[in-house]
């Protein structure tokens, strides 16, 4: 799942998310959160940005609580949040997030 963001990936990835998706219900670890964040990567990419910024926001969540909020891949998961919002029109909540 890390080549997600990667649109010609998708038809090799595509077996691999039902897996994925089943993995990250819990996100007990870093390695299970960045599973989600590929997961995000994939539905973004794919212009499901209403997935991916869900799949995102638990991403976030997940990052704060396990690695602590000034983490970068804490910061790393607002910024890919913040880039859905805005590619969905949610000006302010991207500004909010990158602020």
């Amino acid at each position: 799942m890390r080549q997600a963001d990667d649109i010609r990936n998708h038809a090799a990835l595509l077996p691999l998310v039902p897996h994925a998706r089943a993995l990250t219900g819990d996100l007990p670890d870093a390695p299970t959160a960045t599973l989600l964040l590929w997961l995000g990567d994939y539905n973004r990419a794919r212009g499901a940005y209403a997935d991916a910024a869900a799949d995102f926001r638990r991403t976030v969540d997940a990052s704060k609580r396990l690695l602590g909020a000034e983490h970068p891949d804490t910061l790393a998961s607002m910024n890919n949040l913040a880039s859905t919002l805005r590619a969905q029109g949610d000006r302010g909540g991207a500004q909010a997030l990158q602020e």
